[in-house]
């Protein structure tokens, strides 16, 4: 994509061949691309963590199955940076769709915006992304 983008999304999710059609990080990257958001891929948890280092990642979507860092362990390097003098990303949790009690709290505990069931409804993952713009960027783009 050319051009300066307007938010910064990384997506992550596991490294998977899918059986028929899209799956739901490419509908997004479709759907997005055109309105300036500028997409990041991770399928390993040390993927994602380099990611949210060298980009200004406003807003993460992390699959808590991960290989290699977990995405709850991105999840509380990301609560890390909150401690720092730079932009920490927003997390959207992708869970397992049977998630138990404790992965719930986890989340909680490590500030994540919201927590979603697989598989992932690319309709209900639109919405929260809206409400988190809404709630931490005033309804604005990131500047």
């Amino acid at each position: 994509m050319g051009g300066e983008s307007r938010l910064n999304l990384l997506l992550t999710h596991q490294e998977r061949k899918p059986l028929q059609g899209q799956v739901w990080h490419q509908t997004l990257q479709q759907l997005l691309s055109p309105l300036g958001v500028r997409t990041f891929e991770a399928t390993s948890g040390s993927q994602a963590v380099d990611l949210i280092e060298r980009h200004p990642i406003h807003l993460a979507v992390v699959d808590s199955r991960l290989p290699t860092i977990s995405g709850m362990n991105v999840l509380q390097l990301i609560q890390k940076l909150q401690d720092q003098p730079r932009l920490a990303p927003t997390v959207i949790l992708i869970a397992p769709q049977q998630q138990s009690q404790h992965l719930l709290h986890e989340a909680l505990k490590f500030n994540a915006f919201s927590v979603l069931s697989e598989p992932v409804d690319v309709n209900l993952m639109l919405e929260v992304m809206a409400r988190a713009l809404k709630r931490f960027h005033q309804n604005q783009w990131p500047a």
